[in-house]
Protein backbone atom coordinates (compact mmCIF):
# COMPACT_ATOMS: atom_id res chain seq x y z
CA UNK A 1 0.00 0.00 0.00
CA UNK A 2 1.16 3.51 -0.58
CA UNK A 3 -1.27 6.17 0.62
CA UNK A 4 -0.03 9.28 2.36
CA UNK A 5 -0.61 10.36 5.90
CA UNK A 6 1.10 11.19 9.16
CA UNK A 7 2.02 14.72 8.15
CA UNK A 8 3.41 13.66 4.78
CA UNK A 9 2.26 15.64 1.74
CA UNK A 10 0.13 13.62 -0.69
CA UNK A 11 0.73 13.40 -4.42
CA UNK A 12 -3.01 13.87 -4.97
CA UNK A 13 -4.90 16.29 -7.17
CA UNK A 14 -8.61 16.33 -6.37
CA UNK A 15 -9.50 19.22 -8.65
CA UNK A 16 -10.44 21.32 -5.63
CA UNK A 17 -13.49 19.22 -4.78
CA UNK A 18 -14.49 18.24 -1.26
CA UNK A 19 -17.34 16.09 -2.57
CA UNK A 20 -18.30 13.47 -0.04
CA UNK A 21 -16.01 14.83 2.68
CA UNK A 22 -17.01 15.94 6.14
CA UNK A 23 -16.50 19.46 4.80
CA UNK A 24 -19.73 18.82 2.89
CA UNK A 25 -21.54 18.13 6.16
CA UNK A 26 -22.75 15.09 8.00
CA UNK A 27 -25.84 15.00 10.16
CA UNK A 28 -24.20 12.38 12.40
CA UNK A 29 -20.44 12.99 12.64
CA UNK A 30 -18.97 15.70 14.86
CA UNK A 31 -17.35 18.56 12.91
CA UNK A 32 -14.03 17.89 14.68
CA UNK A 33 -12.42 14.66 15.89
CA UNK A 34 -14.21 13.67 19.11
CA UNK A 35 -12.26 12.86 22.26
CA UNK A 36 -11.42 9.18 22.63
CA UNK A 37 -13.99 7.43 24.89
CA UNK A 38 -16.39 10.40 24.79
CA UNK A 39 -20.10 9.58 24.41
CA UNK A 40 -21.75 8.86 21.06
CA UNK A 41 -25.23 7.73 20.10
CA UNK A 42 -25.16 6.01 16.69
CA UNK A 43 -23.68 2.53 17.10
CA UNK A 44 -21.12 1.50 14.40
CA UNK A 45 -20.96 5.02 12.90
CA UNK A 46 -17.56 5.62 11.30
CA UNK A 47 -16.34 9.21 10.91
CA UNK A 48 -13.25 10.01 8.85
CA UNK A 49 -11.16 13.15 9.29
CA UNK A 50 -8.61 13.99 6.59
CA UNK A 51 -8.20 13.69 2.84
CA UNK A 52 -6.05 10.60 2.36
CA UNK A 53 -6.71 8.34 -0.62
CA UNK A 54 -7.60 5.51 1.76
CA UNK A 55 -9.32 5.55 5.17
CA UNK A 56 -6.47 3.86 7.08
CA UNK A 57 -4.33 6.96 6.50
CA UNK A 58 -6.86 9.38 7.99
CA UNK A 59 -7.98 9.80 11.60
CA UNK A 60 -11.03 7.59 12.22
CA UNK A 61 -13.63 7.79 14.98
CA UNK A 62 -15.95 4.81 15.41
CA UNK A 63 -18.92 4.67 17.76
CA UNK A 64 -18.77 1.39 19.68
CA UNK A 65 -20.72 0.64 22.87
CA UNK A 66 -21.87 4.30 23.05
CA UNK A 67 -18.28 5.64 23.11
CA UNK A 68 -16.03 7.10 20.40
CA UNK A 69 -12.92 5.06 19.67
CA UNK A 70 -10.40 7.17 17.79
CA UNK A 71 -7.59 5.72 15.68
CA UNK A 72 -4.84 7.75 14.08
CA UNK A 73 -2.85 7.11 10.90
CA UNK A 74 0.32 5.05 11.26
CA UNK A 75 3.46 7.05 11.88
CA UNK A 76 6.40 6.82 9.55
CA UNK A 77 6.46 5.81 5.91
CA UNK A 78 3.67 3.22 5.69
CA UNK A 79 1.32 5.80 4.20
CA UNK A 80 3.85 8.00 2.43
CA UNK A 81 3.22 8.80 -1.22
CA UNK A 82 5.88 10.41 -3.26
CA UNK A 83 5.65 10.79 -6.97
CA UNK A 84 4.12 12.97 -9.61
CA UNK A 85 0.62 13.35 -10.99
CA UNK A 86 -0.22 14.46 -14.51
CA UNK A 87 -2.13 17.77 -14.42
CA UNK A 88 -5.49 16.29 -15.57
CA UNK A 89 -7.18 12.89 -15.89
CA UNK A 90 -6.99 13.06 -19.69
CA UNK A 91 -3.21 13.60 -19.44
CA UNK A 92 -2.67 10.28 -17.62
CA UNK A 93 -0.99 7.92 -20.14
CA UNK A 94 -2.92 4.79 -19.10
CA UNK A 95 -0.85 1.64 -19.61
CA UNK A 96 2.39 3.57 -20.13
CA UNK A 97 5.45 2.96 -17.96
CA UNK A 98 5.81 5.30 -15.00
CA UNK A 99 8.71 4.04 -12.88
CA UNK A 100 9.95 7.63 -12.51
CA UNK A 101 6.63 8.60 -10.86
CA UNK A 102 6.25 5.52 -8.62
CA UNK A 103 4.46 5.60 -6.25
CA UNK A 104 1.76 8.11 -7.17
CA UNK A 105 -1.95 8.20 -6.44
CA UNK A 106 -3.77 10.89 -8.40
CA UNK A 107 -7.39 11.79 -7.74
CA UNK A 108 -9.30 13.76 -10.37
CA UNK A 109 -12.99 14.69 -10.75
CA UNK A 110 -13.30 11.89 -13.35
CA UNK A 111 -11.69 9.14 -11.24
CA UNK A 112 -8.52 7.89 -9.58
CA UNK A 113 -5.24 6.95 -11.28
CA UNK A 114 -2.04 5.49 -9.95
CA UNK A 115 1.44 4.40 -10.90
CA UNK A 116 1.68 0.76 -9.81
CA UNK A 117 3.52 -2.47 -10.66
CA UNK A 118 2.13 -4.51 -13.56
CA UNK A 119 -0.34 -7.22 -12.50
CA UNK A 120 0.38 -6.86 -8.81
CA UNK A 121 4.08 -7.58 -9.27
CA UNK A 122 6.80 -6.44 -6.90
CA UNK A 123 7.47 -2.80 -6.21
CA UNK A 124 9.92 -1.46 -8.79
CA UNK A 125 13.29 -1.00 -7.16
CA UNK A 126 14.76 1.18 -9.89
CA UNK A 127 13.76 3.18 -12.95
CA UNK A 128 13.68 -0.07 -14.95
CA UNK A 129 10.84 -1.44 -12.82
CA UNK A 130 7.59 -2.55 -14.42
CA UNK A 131 5.25 0.11 -13.02
CA UNK A 132 2.51 1.53 -15.25
CA UNK A 133 -0.31 4.09 -15.11
CA UNK A 134 -3.77 2.71 -14.39
CA UNK A 135 -7.08 4.55 -13.91
CA UNK A 136 -10.49 3.60 -12.61
CA UNK A 137 -13.67 5.66 -12.45
CA UNK A 138 -16.63 4.93 -10.14
CA UNK A 139 -19.95 3.82 -11.62
CA UNK A 140 -22.65 6.31 -12.57
CA UNK A 141 -24.37 7.90 -9.57
CA UNK A 142 -21.33 7.58 -7.28
CA UNK A 143 -19.29 10.61 -6.17
CA UNK A 144 -16.29 11.06 -8.51
CA UNK A 145 -13.82 10.90 -5.62
CA UNK A 146 -14.09 8.57 -2.63
CA UNK A 147 -16.41 10.13 -0.06
CA UNK A 148 -15.16 10.44 3.52
CA UNK A 149 -16.59 7.77 5.80
CA UNK A 150 -19.44 9.19 7.86
CA UNK A 151 -20.39 11.86 5.32
CA UNK A 152 -23.99 12.07 4.09
CA UNK A 153 -25.17 9.87 1.25
CA UNK A 154 -28.15 8.70 -0.73
CA UNK A 155 -29.71 6.49 -2.00
CA UNK A 156 -29.61 3.85 0.72
CA UNK A 157 -27.70 0.75 -0.36
CA UNK A 158 -25.63 2.51 -3.07
CA UNK A 159 -22.25 0.77 -3.36
CA UNK A 160 -19.34 2.67 -4.86
CA UNK A 161 -15.95 1.18 -5.67
CA UNK A 162 -12.85 3.34 -5.90
CA UNK A 163 -10.25 1.17 -7.61
CA UNK A 164 -10.29 -1.57 -4.94
CA UNK A 165 -8.77 -4.12 -7.31
CA UNK A 166 -6.70 -1.72 -9.43
CA UNK A 167 -4.83 0.44 -6.92
CA UNK A 168 -3.33 -0.47 -3.53
CA UNK A 169 -5.16 2.53 -2.05
CA UNK A 170 -8.50 1.47 -3.48
CA UNK A 171 -11.57 0.99 -1.33
CA UNK A 172 -15.25 0.18 -1.51
CA UNK A 173 -17.97 2.11 0.32
CA UNK A 174 -21.70 1.64 0.84
CA UNK A 175 -24.47 4.05 1.81
CA UNK A 176 -26.11 2.80 5.02
CA UNK A 177 -28.40 4.75 7.35
CA UNK A 178 -27.66 7.96 5.40
CA UNK A 179 -23.84 7.86 5.77
CA UNK A 180 -20.93 6.26 3.90
CA UNK A 181 -19.37 3.13 5.45
CA UNK A 182 -16.31 1.20 4.35
CA UNK A 183 -17.03 -2.34 3.23
CA UNK A 184 -14.96 -5.41 2.47
CA UNK A 185 -14.36 -6.34 -1.15
CA UNK A 186 -12.94 -9.31 -3.01
CA UNK A 187 -10.90 -9.12 -6.20
CA UNK A 188 -10.86 -11.81 -8.88
CA UNK A 189 -7.60 -13.74 -8.89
Amino acid sequence: MFAACGGTVFAVDDGGSNEGGLDGGSPSCPAAVPADNSACTIEALQCEYGNAPQPMCDTMATCTNKAWHVSYPPKGGSCAVQGRCPPTYKDVPQGAACADAYPSICTYPEGTCGCEPFMGGPVPLDAGGAAHWSCDAPKAGCPATRPRLGSSCHPEGMQCDYSPCVLPTGSSVICQTGTWHEQMFACAQ
